[in-house]
């Protein structure tokens, strides 16, 4: 299997009052995600919320997500995939 990974910066932003997703990027190791952390890290904005760095590995080819989900509730919906 090949994997990727993911780079996410996550923070609550008061004045939306909304959870704040950013992609950071798409590495090919987790090592260097994380080289990416040290980096991006001193950037306004990410300096203030260092907290909210998150690396996920994902599969290449394959459906991570499975199900649908509710728009206003955001929850999964089980149901199945056809390829």
């Amino acid at each position: 299997m090949i994997y990727v990974y993911f780079l996410y910066h996550v923070h609550d932003d008061a004045e939306l009052g909304r959870r704040r997703n950013k992609t950071a990027g798409v590495f090919s190791t987790e090592e260097r995600a994380r080289q990416a952390i040290e980096r991006l890290g001193v950037l306004r904005g990410f300096r203030n919320h260092p907290e909210g760095w998150r690396i996920h590995r994902r599969t290449v080819d394959k459906t991570s997500w499975t199900e649908g989900f509710d728009k206003a509730t955001h929850k999964k919906l089980s149901y199945s995939v056809r390829h």
